[in-house]
């Protein structure tokens, strides 16, 4: 499997929210995961995505990725959000995950100009 991460960092909380906007109009389908200390194992999360969204702030790690799986010849763009959040005396992180079809994700990366992380 080829994946390609993209630079998102320093980018401003602005351009992550316009980003997580355009990759929502053009979105194949989204998922929402959890994730707690207490089982270790991801759950999805059954709700809807304004509800999945609010479980986010200004706080959230960023990804933008790419996946091409030779075997199934497919390719696939990807938006990530993780927040991690306390609940009591443990943590749960969520992941939102927003799938795009490739060409739209292309268009996504050079409208934003998001840079490949190249590694050696």
């Amino acid at each position: 499997m080829e994946i390609k991460f993209y630079k998102t960092d320093r980018l401003s909380l602005d351009k992550k929210i316009s980003i997580l906007n355009e990759a929502i109009r053009n979105k194949r389908y989204w998922q929402l995961d959890r994730l707690t200390n207490k089982s270790w194992s991801r759950e999805m999360v059954k709700t809807s995505l304004g509800r999945a969204l609010k479980k986010f702030d200004e706080k959230f790690t960023f990804k933008a990725i790419g996946r091409y799986n030779p075997y199934q010849d497919k390719r696939t763009g990807e938006i990530l959000l993780k927040q991690t959040k306390k609940v009591k005396s443990s943590y749960i992180d969520y992941f939102l995950w927003i799938y795009m079809d490739y060409d739209k994700f292309e268009q996504l990366v050079k409208k934003f100009k998001l840079k490949e992380v190249k590694y050696d």
